[in-house]
């Protein structure tokens, strides 16, 4: 004799499944969506715990799975357009984060809609109900695995989980904790930026190094940067809309909070010399300037600021970080007659002969991805090709 499950076995079953795809829903693919919304409606008053929400959230809505269940006159095959209302929901609780995602809304609403259509159609039309036909139970079931597969294609298509919006908020969030380097790991291989995501990358960047230098110089260019709009590295006071970190943790981290009007490079031109800060928040200072200048081409002004603040010669054992090296060398190429030339390292010297001869080589599309291969991560790459 085959074991043929109950009923209520079946259904148990089935909001067992429900529940578990409502988590993973919930904990791997909304987590910074849903943080970003609870952000914003406590007005950041209030956080959002990703393993607790995801646990309360398809609790709550398997129960409202059940109790439509018990509402609606369905037939047992379906089941599981009860828990369509659930999909609604759970597609609308991020459809208006950061940004409304139109299809959502749509998809929310054919979702509320079904079980609706059913239940008019049920009145006209007479269901097969397997409750009191046992034979077709496993029949039954393939049903529910196929409206398991609906639902989960509508979660999946519905979600508003940008991978931008994810590296901004999880950076943050390392942030926020004081883990530079876990900030430091989000999208790094990933091809979407922002200059936001810039912005906290650079935090996080001059957050590690030594007395001497940030890591902001020597690894800025580890990491892809936005090809439009204009550059910037410090965090705007409306940015804190979109993440948790405020820009004041920044700005304390600097040394200073900026005037209401005051633009980004003067701010950091009074900041690096200020006799009231620290000498470290006085290094965090001038290398943000000096990266700015760079993310601007503007290798004039970055030669000025850098002989004025950091009088080096070729007898200096200091070791100067590869962004600002690459940057001296290309400086040297366009003013030979300048004394700053002199201490434009010969290794990145020879580095820079090979990359303007790679230029002129014959161009094919394996020359071209070679050459970005080898030299996409340089300042020159940046100043030539962006």
């Amino acid at each position: 004799m085959i074991f043929q499950p109950s009923l209520r076995a079946h259904q148990f079953i089935l909001r067992v499944l429900l529940g578990l795809l409502f988590f993973v829903y919930f904990y791997f693919f909304e987590s910074p969506t849903l943080l970003l919304a609870q952000h914003r409606l406590s007005g950041g008053l209030t956080s959002y715990e990703p393993l607790i929400g995801a646990l309360l959230l398809s609790t709550l809505f398997v129960f409202l799975q059940s109790g439509i269940a018990r509402l609606l006159p369905l037939p047992e095959r379906l089941y599981l357009v009860s828990a369509l209302p659930s999909v609604a929901l759970a597609l609308l609780l991020t459809a208006f984060t950061p940004e409304t995602s139109v299809f959502s809304i749509v998809l929310a609403v054919i979702c509320f809609l079904t079980p609706i259509i059913c239940v008019v159609r049920g009145r006209f039309h007479h269901y097969e109900s397997p409750r009191t036909n046992h034979s077709h139970r496993f029949t039954t079931f393939s049903h529910h695995l196929q409206w398991l597969l609906i639902i989960a294609l509508a979660l999946g298509c519905g979600s508003n989980s940008n991978d931008l919006t994810t590296y901004e908020v999880l950076t943050a969030e390392h942030l926020l904790a004081n883990d530079p380097q876990g900030a430091l790991r989000v999208g790094k291989e990933a091809g979407v930026t922002s200059w936001r995501l810039t912005a906290l990358r650079a935090f996080a960047l001059s957050k590690e190094g030594d007395s001497l230098f940030t890591a902001l110089p020597e690894r800025l260019l580890d990491y892809p940067l936005p090809a439009e709009g204009a550059p910037r590295l410090l965090l705007d006071t409306l940015d804190y809309r979109y993440m948790r970190l405020p820009a004041d943790s920044l700005y304390r981290h600097l040394g200073a909070f900026p005037a209401e009007g005051l633009k980004e490079l003067r701010y950091l031109t009074l900041l690096q010399g200020d006799n009231r800060c620290t000498h470290e928040q006085n290094v965090r200072a001038r290398d943000y300037l000096l990266c700015l200048h760079l993310l601007r081409r503007d290798l004039d002004s970055f030669a000025a600021i850098f002989q004025e603040v950091l009088p080096i010669t070729t007898d200096s054992a200091l070791v100067l970080p590869r962004l600002y090296r690459q940057a001296l060398v290309l400086y040297a190429d366009n003013h030979p007659q300048e004394d700053i030339s002199q201490i434009a390292d010969s290794a990145t010297r020879c580095q820079y002969e090979e990359y303007r001869q790679s230029l002129h080589k014959p161009s094919s599309t394996h020359s071209a991805s070679q050459l970005l291969r080898d030299y996409g991560q340089t300042y020159w790459w940046y100043y030539d090709k962006r």
